[in-house]
């Protein structure tokens, strides 16, 4: 499954909010993490966002916010670097991006060099 835009999207705009969702310590699969012990689960259409090396949106945490860093496309997928929002994935993976940015393996921000931190 894939998330898939239906409108053009440029860099920098709001592309949803998730505001309301309500906090806890437990992470799973489908949560992101939005402080130190805290995540929320992503309970609609953006479970279905996936993992990429070169993403063409991110969260903006503080706000609880996804807004797109390029242009997006009618059709496009929607997808956001995983490390980004986790310190530790609960399931790390291999990444099958092909992207030229590609990590190969995505466990979370702990396991990112430091200079990408």
């Amino acid at each position: 499954a894939k998330l898939v835009s239906l409108t053009r999207i440029t860099p920098g705009s709001l592309v949803a909010e998730f505001q309301g969702l309500r906090r806890t310590p437990e992470r799973s699969y489908l949560s992101v993490q939005v402080g130190r012990n805290e995540h929320v689960l992503l309970n609609s259409e953006f479970q279905y966002m996936n993992h990429s090396c070169d993403p063409n949106v991110y969260f903006d945490l503080p706000l609880m916010r996804i807004r797109a860093l390029k242009n997006i496309n009618i059709g496009d997928e929607i997808t956001y670097f995983y490390p980004s929002t986790e310190w530790s994935m609960v399931e790390p993976f291999d990444c099958w991006c092909k992207s030229r940015l590609c990590l190969g393996r995505i466990a979370g921000a702990e396991a990112l060099p430091p200079d990408m931190i």
